[in-house]
């Protein structure tokens, strides 16, 4: 990990650079050492193109989605309980559960807002079908929502498979004009793989 090379002692900062979902652009990264092997990560997000709903089917029922559309990923937000049970059996069939006209890179986020919680699954046009341990660009696309949605300043925190991830989004002006996440980052192993 690029923080963790720069030996920086507990409480210190650093910025790096990464590459996002949804981010046409590197975008910047301030890292803070909170321990020996774990860092607070809080990235300054792009912002979403648009924000509409869209018309998909599940399980042959036609239903109107959020679709939170991002410069090279558009994520759709699907209410948990409407896809809970046969979300993993859906998902392995590339999102087909949704019908046609699915964008070519895509996240399905099964949202929770009761429980503040989120499974994404991401596919790349049709090379790649992965359930996220946890999804940067799919948090902002949520705190987003909200915020547009109450059109007013938001922070949520989202439990994900791999930990809480945090997005603050700031409405002004019949718009969101800002978004950021942050997050714990622990490093568990490190080493060499002989393929």
């Amino acid at each position: 990990m690029a923080a963790q090379k720069k030996n920086l002692q507990i409480g210190e900062k650093t910025e790096i650079t990464l590459e996002v979902s949804g981010a046409e652009e590197l975008v910047r990264c301030e890292m803070k050492r909170e321990a020996e092997h774990r860092f607070l990560g809080r990235v300054a997000m792009p912002l979403p193109q648009t924000i509409e709903k869209r018309a998909f089917t599940l399980d042959g029922e036609r239903i109107e989605l959020t679709a939170v559309v991002f410069a090279g990923i558009t994520h759709i937000l699907v209410p948990a309980s409407l896809w809970a049970r046969e979300c993993r059996k859906k998902g392995g069939t590339r999102g087909k559960g949704l019908g046609e006209g699915l964008p070519p890179v895509f996240g399905l986020l099964l949202f929770d807002e009761q429980e503040k919680s989120l499974k994404p699954l991401v596919a790349v046009e049709d090379v790649s079908l992965i359930w996220e341990r946890g999804c940067g660009s799919g948090t902002s696309a949520v705190g987003a929502y909200l915020a547009a949605r109450e059109k007013k300043d938001v922070t949520v925190s989202l439990k994900q498979p791999g930990g809480v991830m945090r997005a603050t989004a700031s409405y002004q002006n019949g718009a969101v004009t800002k978004i950021e996440i942050t997050g714990s980052v622990a490093i568990v192993a490190e080493g060499t793989a002989y393929l």
